[in-house]
């Protein structure tokens, strides 16, 4: 409980940078429980629709229906390649040009290996965003200047969250 607690009052004290390098972007914490065609599809949204700066990683439940890849810093292969026709409109397997990203975008997407459980009302959902956060400092070394929890429900529609976010000085760290 105080690694918890400790945890986030780094997320309310620190300095605020602005959002330019890799060290210095935003981080986009996600949990999910999906099928893999929804998670492919939530992570291929945060990816086109932010900076190459912005760094996503992602927590699947105890409870999820799948197996996500091992470690957290793992080949994009599982989200970036495959077509799938609830995503991609067709099983041809092909993902045509508008599908493309780049070597960046391939490196910008991790996965927390904690797969602590996430319940409704319990405040389980902020302690795996927590944890999320903890482990891309600790381990992964990130250093971002803001964190943006997201709900896997929702989507980006446009591109400059990022923008919005350090405009407003919304979760800086």
């Amino acid at each position: 409980m105080i690694r918890i607690w400790f945890t986030a009052a780094l997320l309310v004290i620190g300095l605020v940078r602005g959002i330019d390098t890799v060290d210095n972007g935003l981080l986009i914490s996600t949990l999910t429980y999906e099928e893999i065609h929804y998670v492919r599809n939530l992570v291929r949204n945060l990816v086109s629709l932010t900076l190459p700066s912005t760094n996503i990683i992602v927590h699947f439940s105890a409870s999820s229906k799948v197996n996500p890849p091992e470690g957290s810093k793992t080949s994009a292969d599982w989200w970036a390649n495959g077509s799938d026709r609830y995503i991609d409109g067709g099983a041809s397997g092909e993902l045509t040009s508008t599908h493309a990203f780049t070597s960046r975008d391939r490196e910008r997407v991790f996965i927390n290996p904690n797969r602590g459980p996430t319940h409704h009302a319990i405040g389980s959902v902020l302690r795996q965003h927590l944890s999320n956060f903890e482990h891309a400092r600790a381990d992964l070394k990130l250093k971002p200047a803001y964190i943006m929890f997201h709900a896997a429900h929702s989507r980006l529609l446009t591109p400059g969250v990022e923008h919005f976010i350090a405009k407003n000085k919304f979760a800086f760290i």
